[in-house]
Parts: C-alpha cells; sequence; structure tokens
C-alpha cells in the first residue's frame, strides 16, 4: 500500500499540533484507506460473475482450441501456397474446432502475423510462405514459415499455462 498523501495529511491533522498528533493521524489515514480497499475486496469477491466475463473466458478457451488445430494442420499440411490451401486448411480448422469467423479468424491471424487486424490472410499467408522460402543468399532476415509461427506461438501460449 502507497503511504498517504502529506497533502491529505496536513488537511487533516495540521502540522501545528506536533510529531504525535500527526503520525496519529496518518495512521488514522492508512487504516481508513485499509478498510475501504478491504470493503472493496470484499464487494468484488461476493459480486456475480458476469456474462462478459463468462464469455471472455469461453473466447479464450475456444482461441487455444484454433490455435492448437492450426498448429496440428501445418505441422500436417505442406505450406499454404494460394488461397485455396489456406481456405481448405481453414475450414479443416472450422470442422475441428466448430469455430467460425471472428472466432476462427482472429486467433489464426494473432498466432500467424502477431496483430489484430491486417491485410486477408488468404492474401497474407501465402505471401508469407513465398518469404518463408526464400534462400538465406537474398540478403534479408529468415521469415519463419506458417506452421513455424504456428508452432512457435502455441509453445508461447503453453508455456503461459492453461489459464492464459
Amino acid at each position: 500500500m502507497s503511504p498517504p498523501d502529506p497533502l491529505t495529511v496536513r488537511q487533516t491533522v495540521p502540522p501545528s499540533s506536533g510529531p504525535a498528533v500527526w503520525r496519529r493521524g496518518e495512521r488514522e489515514i492508512k487504516k481508513d484507506k485499509m478498510q475501504e480497499e478491504k470493503e472493496e475486496v470484499q464487494e468484488n469477491a461476493t459480486r456475480p460473475v458476469t456474462k462478459a466475463a463468462r464469455d471472455e473466458a469461453t473466447r479464450a478457451v475456444d482461441a487455444r482450441r484454433v490455435i492448437m488445430a492450426l498448429a496440428e494442420e501445418t505441422a500436417k499440411s505442406g505450406p499454404l501456397v494460394d488461397k485455396e490451401t489456406f481456405r481448405a486448411m481453414a475450414a479443416r480448422i472450422r470442422e475441428h474446432t466448430g469455430a467460425k469467423g471472428k472466432a476462427l479468424f482472429h486467433p489464426i491471424r494473432l498466432a500467424l502475423t502477431g496483430e489484430a487486424e491486417g491485410l486477408e490472410l488468404d492474401l497474407a499467408v501465402p505471401l508469407i510462405e513465398q518469404g518463408a522460402a526464400l534462400a538465406p543468399s537474398a540478403g534479408i532476415r529468415p521469415i519463419l514459415s506458417v506452421g513455424d509461427r504456428a508452432a512457435a506461438f502455441l509453445h508461447e501460449l503453453e508455456k503461459s499455462g492453461p489459464d492464459a
């Protein structure tokens, strides 16, 4: 807990009242703040879980399943060199997880691009794969393939624990 604001203490206990009264006033302010914090914690503990909180937790679990399916699919398939191969992989993930729309594509986008929005994935994914196929002599920094990105993202997710 942070120390009481000296200005608040001065307003409550004038400095002319002496050090003992000053310390007593400081202790009273600390007690009041501690009591307020305790009441807030108790209030939050007894508050029912909101629908929004439940929905967020469900989305997190669903996103983890999508990313796990993405890692499995990219490990099994070859490079996703065109729109059709990406769309076919997305359809297999949809069948496997039941996720569709934003619930399907948002986790995939985060895992593969690290961004919440951007270029359409059916255009971006083949470009990522083309970049990953470039030879080291191309003069650019190596680019991870879609499969490597999905595996690395899943690995980091698993390191952070099941509630992440």
